[in-house]
């Protein structure tokens, strides 16, 4: 609130760190009458009697002072233009440790905040801080926050708020249809205070006419247009659809652009009309010979990037931000439609590839190390019992480790170091386990130990990324997870990426070949994609990630990072106080956290770091995602997203660096889906970082009785046993379908959760069983497959 509303004493509190702030829709002041004066119950009761209204009976607003810091003040992500996503709220609302009676009451909190600063925006034009903002804080001898706050009319504060919020839909009711069944993204609208005060004047609060225009923009447009289904016809010529205006659906600013008659409206029309043009018949579809389907598609596919590459630059050329997003929704449109015949388009929750090879564990390491083996076996079994619409390739294509080994890992390390780790490995005795990333001076090799087999392994593991981006951007499949090893986001360009004391495990970086692979022009047998977003969920930081793709701003990359460190955490410099001090991998008081500092701050746009202490908790992971991650994500608008999965910040991982639980990293790879799906059609291809507690004693939901698994015949008409189709009947009921990535098994190992996360949900008919406890680094034992 603004200092200058605060009366008595308040005002001169002449603290400058502090704010007052007032909480929307509190739930913990909740009136004890409102549950019937039987308080003393137990809480779990308490909520079965009452529900909501055991949260919702207290008042809207309460006022509090706070410290000024980041971890209390941040930007709120919502605005008028985008409205309130209601399943992002839901997902986000699981990282707080509420009940989930409290949620309709969390969904109010939003809903004041973004009515209020629409209104703030709209009618009071608030801006940003500014000087006279400053001088006024001084004068009023509070923080600047404290004098930039809007001061909003008695006649809006004073509005009835708690009727106006029990008339809206309640949180389990559908908001509005979207303005195409494809997209995903549009909410709620808005409160619009400013027509609700209008309301109240003549003639309308007389009956005499309709209410007065504001000048508020309605929010979100999308929300007005009548929604646009795609039925595909059978014979394949002209009647198929290719209507322009199909696709045009819901985006004005982009409509009003392709009617202009300027040159560039012109050479934009063409380039719609062009990627309209290339849309398949169902013919295309129908055709039997799956290599002729897939070139088929390939060809398309280039058509479909550059132009649309081309009309991004023609907009950005005009600066109409608008139409720039309404033209990326257009053309991941037509993406969807002229693949609408894989059969990843055609399942309501997409299809999931799983890639490994069993050359990944022709890695060997040390006894004391915890990146062992057993990891693959361990992560196969969760995804043989997961359900959905998974398939399973279990050997990666030659070509593709041909175009790993000869180029794209040349892109991404110096040829120094990929000859160094080759060399190590080539030249090792028969099972002689030795360090891999030892430099000159004999540092750094402490952790990263391999043997002959590990440069196959690590090959096949960058080669399994590189097939994994061609299959999703081919159409084949939604997502794809490689459960691979050895892990890579710390090896950077060369030995000791960003001042780090040594390789963290990692030995070749699989993410970073895959986000150059995907980048690298068409002319130059990359696939031509102009943005990739790898978001890494790892415990550490990657910092040979950022190394190799972010060590300058390109624009063509976004690297997110959550994980544990910060200033307080890491507050050892190896250059500074000598090499005696070092970064542990786990948690040690007298040591910071690895790879070190690097990851405390982000160095340009390009990057965004969030360090999130010593610990990472399930609630600072929920609001780093809705504060920072999903914004940026947003704004970014990436054509795919590739995600650094590691599992150590799980709380019973070894590293005993995080307090997460299975379920909390299946909503995180939720929320992940939810953000590609808004961008780019849900292609998310993630890929096996860290993670060690393998695996954990928990009951878990095995697959039906109802699963098959069949071979896929290869192009010869022979049975290809690379290939394994698992598929399961899932009810079709609403609580089941999800967008990609469904809810997560009560797994409590990270990486078998992961594959449940990517597949849908199992049947109410499952019966749990119990895993039994293995010890790290065992093997498998017979009851439990690999």
């Amino acid at each position: 609130m603004h200092a200058s509303e605060l009366r008595g004493s308040q005002n001169k509190r002449n603290n400058r760190q502090k704010v007052d702030v007032v909480f929307l829709a509190p739930y913990w002041n909740s009136d004890p009458l409102a549950a019937g004066g039987r308080r003393t119950e137990a809480f779990s009761d308490s909520i079965a009697r009452h529900g909501d209204s055991l949260f919702s009976s207290g008042p809207l607003f309460e006022i509090e002072s706070i410290n000024a810091d980041d971890e209390c003040i941040q930007r709120y992500p919502y605005d008028a233009d985008t409205g309130l996503d209601i399943d992002e709220l839901r997902t986000s609302f699981k990282f707080s440790g509420l009940p989930k009676a409290v949620f309709s009451r969390f969904l109010d909190s939003h809903r004041l905040a973004l009515s209020l600063k629409t209104y703030s925006q709209n009618e009071l034009k608030s801006t940003g801080p500014s000087d006279i903002h400053r001088t006024s804080a001084g004068l009023l001898e509070g923080h600047p926050l404290s004098a930039q706050t809007p001061i909003f009319p008695s006649a809006v504060l004073h509005l009835p708020f708690d009727h106006i919020l029990s008339q809206l839909p309640h949180p389990e009711q559908e908001i509005s249809a979207i303005a195409y069944k494809e997209d995903i993204g549009n909410g709620e609208p808005a409160l619009q205070l400013g027509r609700i005060l209008d309301s109240m004047k003549p003639p309308v609060s007389l009956g005499l006419g309709g209410p007065s225009s504001s000048g508020v923009q309605e929010s979100p447009r999308g929300l007005q247009s009548t929604p646009i289904s795609f039925e595909p016809v059978t014979n394949g010529n002209k009647e198929d659809p290719q209507d322009v205006n199909r696709f045009l659906s819901g985006c004005p600013s982009l409509q009003s652009l392709l009617s202009e008659t300027s040159p560039t409206s012109m050479l934009l029309k063409n380039n719609l009309n062009g990627l309209v043009s290339i849309i398949p018949s169902s013919a295309v579809h129908q055709l039997q010979e799956k290599e002729q389907k897939k070139k088929m598609t390939r060809l398309l596919y280039k058509i479909w990037i550059v132009m649309k590459a081309q009309g991004e630059n023609l907009i950005s050329s005009l600066k109409q931000e608008a139409s720039l997003k309404e033209w990326r929704r257009c053309c991941e449109r037509i993406y969807k439609h002229f693949n609408s015949g894989y059969e990843s388009f055609q399942c309501e929750s997409g299809l999931s590839a799983i890639i490994t090879d069993s050359r990944c564990n022709l890695h060997l390491t040390s006894g004391e190390c915890f990146e062992r083996p057993v990891r693959i076996p361990a992560a196969m079994k969760g995804i043989k019992q997961a359900t959905g619409n998974i398939q399973i390739v279990d050997v990666v294509s030659d070509k593709y480790l041909e175009l790993a080994e000869n180029d794209i890992i040349l892109r991404a390390h110096k040829k120094s170091y990929v000859a160094r780790i080759k060399k190590r490995c080539l030249t090792a005795t028969q099972d002689a386990v030795i360090a891999l990333t030892e430099d000159s001076d004999g540092n750094g090799g402490h952790d990263t130990m391999g043997v002959m087999g590990s440069w196959k392994a690590a090959v096949a593991a960058v080669g399994a990324a590189l097939q994994g981006v061609d299959m999703i951007m081919n159409g084949e499949y939604t997502n794809a997870f490689c459960p691979t090893r050895p892990p890579g986001h710390h090896a950077g360009r060369e030995l000791h990426a960003m001042k780090a004391v040594s390789n963290g495990f990692c030995v070749l970086n699989p993410v970073a070949c895959a986000a150059l692979y995907a980048t690298a022009p068409l002319s130059e047998g990359g696939l031509g994609l102009s943005r990739v977003c790898v978001i890494d969920i790892d415990v550490h930081h990657g910092n040979g990630t950022q190394d190799i793709l972010c060590s300058t701003y390109d624009p063509r990359f976004l690297y997110v990072s959550i994980h544990a460190g910060g200033a307080n955490v890491n507050g050892v410099d190896l250059g500074e106080l000598g090499e005696d001090v070092g970064h542990h991998l786990g948690r040690n008081s007298k040591k910071g956290i690895f790879p070190g500092r690097c990851g405390d701050t982000s160095p340009h746009k390009g990057v965004l770091n969030i360090p999130l202490g010593g610990r990472v908790t399930s609630h600072a992971l929920g609001t780093a995602l809705m504060t920072k991650v999903s914004p940026t994500v947003d704004s970014f608008a990436p054509e795919l997203i590739i995600v650094s999965a590691g599992f150590d910040a799980h709380k019973n991982d070894p590293l005993n660096l995080g307090g997460l639980s299975a379920e909390d990293f299946g909503t995180l790879t939720e929320i992940i889906c939810k953000l590609a799906f808004k961008s780019c059609s849900g292609r998310v291809l993630s890929v096996l970082e860290g993670g060690y507690g393998v695996p954990c004693c928990r009951p878990q939901q095995l697959a039906p009785a109802n699963v098959n698994i069949t071979r896929h015949p290869d192009q010869n008409g022979k049975k290809n046993d690379n290939v394994v189709e698992k598929k399961t009947d899932v009810p079709n009921s609403e609580e089941n379908k999800l967008d990609v990535q469904t809810e997560p098994s009560r797994k409590e190992t990270g990486v078998e959760n992961a594959v449940e996360s990517t597949t849908s949900e199992a049947t109410k008919q499952e019966q749990p069983v119990q895993l039994m406890c293995l010890d790290l680094g065992i093997e498998l034992p017979a009851d439990m497959p690999d």
